[in-house]
């Protein structure tokens, strides 16, 4: 018989014979005196790496880092995930185009950049008092 959505090519291409690709998986089972004939679901004692482990874990391995801020400082390593720390240069890579635009000036307040445009027109003076202007 053959099924709409699978043609004769493809069953000649699977591993095993038709007859056994469509049979259910046989699940062990045990003859319970009180509750019958049941399947038994094989857990396994051993600890794994996956789940089970995950509840095991209590250590951080990265902390508050002194120069960005977030928790990417390694306990171990003493470095800084994000930003390098505690190397002069900030950590930036030219494969991550959008970490370099999230990181850029003027994403932050721009203190000291704000009022420079204005010191250069004037020539960077300091310590003179501007003229008082007469009324025309």
């Amino acid at each position: 018989m053959d099924l709409w959505w699978s043609s004769a090519k493809e069953d000649t291409r699977r591993s095993l014979p038709r007859s056994k690709v469509n049979q259910p998986l046989q699940t062990p089972t045990i003859i319970d005196p009180l509750f019958g004939t049941r399947s038994v679901n094989r857990i396994t004692p051993k600890q794994t790496k996956g789940t089970q482990s995950f509840g095991k874990r209590h250590n951080k391995s990265h902390t508050l880092c002194r120069r960005c801020g977030r928790r990417s400082f390694h306990c171990q390593k003493k470095t800084c995930a994000q930003c390098g720390y505690p190397a002069a240069k900030l950590r930036s890579f030219e494969w991550a185009t959008k970490a370099q635009r999230r990181k850029t000036t003027g994403t932050g307040r721009c203190a000291y950049i704000k009022t420079l445009t204005v010191r250069f027109k004037n020539g960077f003076r300091e310590g003179s008092q501007a003229k008082p202007r007469k009324s025309a």
